[in-house]
């Protein structure tokens, strides 16, 4: 799950708690809002790698961090 830091309309504060209830990560996008696919292209990619590089691993999900290098 990610959610753009700058996000007013879904603010982190809401999607971290249902990430908790899921037992997932919420990864922050700084510099970005509500449509972070387009406002950070680069950090969205980097996490879909990321996620693609832990099933391949056969890793989980874990609390809510922030993106690494975002």
């Amino acid at each position: 799950m990610a959610v753009g830091a700058d996000d007013t309309l879904l603010p982190p504060s809401r999607p971290r708690r249902a990430a908790a209830r899921l037992g997932t990560d919420l990864r922050v996008l700084d510099n970005a809002g509500h449509v972070a696919l387009d406002e950070a292209a680069d950090g969205v990619a980097a996490l879909a790698a990321d996620a693609l590089a832990r099933v391949a691993a056969g890793r989980g999900g874990g609390g809510p961090s922030r993106a690494p290098g975002v």
